[in-house]
């Protein structure tokens, strides 16, 4: 076996393992631990597969607030990294987590003069040991079986996220899983398709402003709400939706 994992984390300039395709570039959500962030170039990758958004979950060692973000410092046993939470105005939502305790975030990867840091889309609290242990075996099993898939399995298709694509039955949060296998023209599919077929298809009273956030998670009760706001955070920033009075509603382009 390829012996991407160092003392304490995945190294993703290893040798590609021999059989793997040419670069493929994927959208999903990848467990990952911070020392696997601060050693990427540009982007997060698992043999040759791009991912634009990561789960992580570390203690929150600090936190300090402006008027436009809120910055935290995230410590895991393998490293230490920043992550901003960017505020609309005064009034908008904050993430519910608190200093010397453990947290899950889901955001993406940022090259700031050399410092690797983290754009958080949905922070929480992780109280349960039993999630922050899951989360561990989530990112061994994804290192380990992406390198079966890149000496010849079947790559995951775009949209899934690794551990969906990787057989897991259940997500982070330990709710089953509810996908679809259609593969749309726009390139979506799994979660990433459901969640933009349930706000391109809302039929409620509310027309002109769209779905709600709570619609949604009340539409996909099995994607844990953490999941749904990283996919439509995704989304919005992809161009597919877009947010109308408030950033809990959202319609789509289309």
């Amino acid at each position: 076996m390829n012996d991407s994992f160092g003392a304490g984390g995945f190294n993703p300039n290893s040798t590609t393992a021999q059989g793997a395709g040419n670069e493929t570039k994927k959208d999903g959500i990848l467990p990952v631990c911070i020392r696997q962030l601060l050693l990427v170039d540009d982007e997060v990758k698992m043999f040759d597969l791009s991912y634009s958004m990561v789960n992580l979950v570390a203690i929150v060692r600090k936190i300090d607030y402006t008027s436009t973000k809120i910055t935290y410092t995230l410590e895991d046993h393998t490293g230490r990294i920043e992550a901003y939470y960017w505020l609309e105005d005064e009034n908008s939502q904050q993430p519910k987590v608190t200093t010397n305790a453990y947290a899950r975030v889901i955001g993406s990867l940022r090259n700031n003069a050399e410092n690797k840091t983290i754009i958080i889309y949905h922070a929480e609290e992780v109280e349960k040991i039993n999630d922050r242990t899951t989360h561990l075996l989530e990112v061994l099993f994804c290192r380990f079986k992406a390198e079966q898939f890149a000496k010849g399995g079947v790559l995951p298709r775009n949209g899934q996220s690794m551990t969906a694509a990787l057989g897991g039955g259940s997500s982070s949060a330990g709710a089953p899983m509810e996908t679809t296998d259609d593969i749309a023209p726009n390139g979506l599919s799994g979660k990433n398709l459901l969640i933009l077929q349930v706000v391109k298809n809302y039929d409620g009273p509310d027309q002109d402003n769209g779905i709600s956030r709570q619609e949604v998670y009340e539409k996909v009760p099995k994607i844990p709400k953490t999941e749904v706001d990283a996919i439509l955070e995704y989304m919005m920033s992809e161009g597919f939706i877009y947010s109308t009075i408030c950033a809990d509603n959202f319609k789509s382009v289309e």
